[in-house]
């Protein structure tokens, strides 16, 4: 009896890294550093944010540290695709947002809230920074963002930026400062379009 013999193989897998702020493939020359398994590694570039990883030698789970100036550090995980492709090539690629940091360059026209979380005057990361909206008709939007954790030697530690669309110029915004541990810290301001409005925040340990 005629058996069909399938081969089982492996790509390389693809990560391709977006501009949380732009929505765009992140640019060519981003000064981008990876750690695949905690070394150090060299992916190929292939234009329009897309990186090659051809070290994943097995199908099992890789992490993956992704750092570039201007953007939150993050992590993930790219397993190598099997051959025969059970889904569309496209499908899977691993599509990472990168957050803006503090160290962002923003366009000069963005409309932006940005200060510094502490803890009794001691600069706060990771704290959760929650901002809600209604635009001209409306309806109700929000954005997120988290205070700068990655070094706590940097000078932006606990800091934070957020961008917000230009129609909520002169609407109030509510914004929620959280973290575990902590009390919550509300604020509520009318940020002006193409401008930078600084709002700070402190939040008191819940054993205080």
């Amino acid at each position: 009896m005629k058996r069909d013999i399938v081969v089982t193989t492996e790509l390389p897998a693809i990560l391709q890294l977006i501009d949380g702020f732009l929505g765009e493939p992140l640019d060519d020359d981003a000064p981008v550093t990876f750690r695949l398994d905690g070394t150090p590694c060299t992916p190929l570039y292939k234009g329009s944010g897309f990186y090659v990883f051809m070290d994943l030698r097995d199908t099992s789970p890789h992490q993956v540290d992704v750092t570039c100036a201007g953007f939150t550090s993050v992590q993930t995980t790219l397993t190598a695709i099997a051959v025969p492709l059970l889904k569309p090539l496209a499908e899977l690629i691993v599509v990472l947002e990168l957050g803006p940091s503090p160290a962002y360059s923003y366009s000069p026209d963005a409309t932006l809230l940005c200060g510094k979380v502490t803890s009794g005057r001691t600069p706060l990361g990771d704290v959760e920074v929650f901002a809600l909206f209604s635009d001209r008709q409306g309806t109700w939007q929000w954005r997120k963002t988290r205070s700068y954790a990655a070094q706590h030697d940097s000078p932006y530690f606990g800091h934070y930026s957020l961008a917000l669309p230009s129609s909520v110029s002169g609407a109030p915004v509510s914004l929620r400062f959280t973290k575990d541990g902590h009390t919550s810290h509300f604020e509520r301001v009318a940020p002006t379009r193409s401008r930078t409005t600084i709002v700070g925040a402190d939040l008191l340990p819940t054993n205080a």
